[in-house]
């Protein structure tokens, strides 16, 4: 994430997109990357995050999380569920 007006100017290296197929590679080899991006609502549901990654380190790597089924693209008031 390159340094820009819309996050302070820092730039926060190289990140890729922490994903179900990858888990056992990263997990082994540690690869050389700033920052994993998460999609948040694969981990708020029943059972939480995959065993393997709740094993790891997780001051080994920074997480992004990337919500993607809230949407603001409305006039409608935002509607909370549970």
């Amino acid at each position: 994430m390159p340094a820009s007006p819309f996050n302070g100017f820092t730039d926060f290296g190289v990140g890729i997109g922490l994903r179900v197929p990858h888990y056992q590679h990263i997990l082994s080899e540690k690869p050389v990357v700033n920052w994993f991006e998460i999609i948040s609502e694969n981990y708020m549901i029943d059972g939480g995050r995959p065993p393997a990654c709740s094993r790891s380190d997780p001051g080994t790597y920074q997480v992004v999380q990337h919500g993607v089924s809230m949407y603001f693209g409305s006039a409608e008031p935002l509607v909370w569920t549970a």
